[in-house]
């Protein structure tokens, strides 16, 4: 991973000073308390990095269209926060980078944002996720990925994927899904503390704590999947298991 030390974009608290691009050719590190991104374009074809982590001990703010062009050659791109990690509505992150990535040890809400990557897209938290009103999308050919997690629940309610995305990965103890299409030729992971009913079967209509619940409008590949018979129809591709430790 690389490192931020030339954003213009780029506050952190209480200062900069001590910080400065990794040693090593294939990760940088940037680390600061508390961390703010805003709007701008940044190149980073001049750091020489594969990937590139940012991380704040404290809090991370990103907000308002933020690129990172096909220009910086970047394989992985990490956004962690020990506290919160606070993506304002409205957001847009377009990276070039193969793999787009998010981490906090406190809960995470992503609404009205969107997000795009080569390849991959990752969500995860120590307390839980809520995705709202947002698009997932990459622009991939081969088999690209999307995976949240969170250790308590995940709640989405509205995510768009782009047609790209070829593997979608959900784990948490309790996962509520309502107005979600999984894409056509998708091949679906969706692993709660309690797994399938019957093994096999998401929770229909209600939030069900530890299940897997389709509360409503979730469809794979447009068909509407709301009942046991229509998930033993469409459903083929969605596997439902057991969340590992």
């Amino acid at each position: 991973m690389e490192i931020f030390d030339a954003l213009d974009a780029l506050v952190y608290t209480p200062s900069s000073e001590g910080h400065s691009p990794s040693e090593s050719s294939g990760f940088g590190l940037l680390g600061g308390v508390n961390i703010t991104l805003t709007s701008g374009s940044y190149d980073l074809s001049n750091l020489g990095y594969n990937s590139l982590l940012i991380a704040a001990s404290n809090n991370l703010t990103i907000s308002g269209s933020l690129a990172l062009p096909e220009s910086t050659n970047l394989e992985e791109l990490l956004f962690i926060a020990s506290g919160n990690l606070h993506i304002a509505e409205g957001s847009t992150i377009d990276s070039a980078a193969h793999s787009l990535g998010f981490g906090s040890f406190e809960s995470i809400e992503i609404i009205n944002v969107d997000l795009h990557a080569e390849e991959e897209i990752g969500v995860r938290s120590l307390d839980s996720v809520v995705i709202n009103n947002s698009e997932f999308a990459t622009r991939g050919t081969g088999a690209d990925l999307i995976h949240l997690a969170a250790a308590a629940d995940l709640a989405i309610d509205n995510l768009r994927f782009s047609e790209q995305v070829r593997q979608i990965t959900m784990e948490a103890m309790t996962i509520n899904l309502s107005n979600l299409n999984f894409p056509a030729g998708s091949t679906v992971n969706l692993n709660s503390a309690y797994g399938g009913i019957d093994g096999v079967y998401p929770n229909f209509g209600s939030s069900a704590i530890g299940r897997v619940n389709f509360i409503e409008n979730v469809r794979y590949n447009s068909h509407l999947l709301n009942s046991r018979s229509a998930f033993d129809s469409h459903g083929g591709a969605i596997s439902i298991g057991i969340k590992s430790n």
